[in-house]
């Protein structure tokens, strides 16, 4: 995943932050850093794709 957000400039991925709501508290759009921000994209997405996981037995 990391590798395909690499590329992708800051504001391109600030955009993806908040199309699919990975900022609730609005600290991300202040990150001046593209690494940091692909951090919090990956960390979110992890946690989606992991809830419900324990109903799935």
């Amino acid at each position: 995943m990391r590798s395909k957000l690499e590329p992708l400039t800051l504001e391109q991925l600030k955009d993806i932050v908040a199309e699919y709501g990975m900022d609730p508290g609005k600290l991300v759009m202040k990150w001046k850093t593209a690494d940091r921000v692909i951090d919090r994209i990956v960390e979110y997405s992890v946690a989606r794709a992991k809830k419900g996981k324990a109903f799935l037995r």
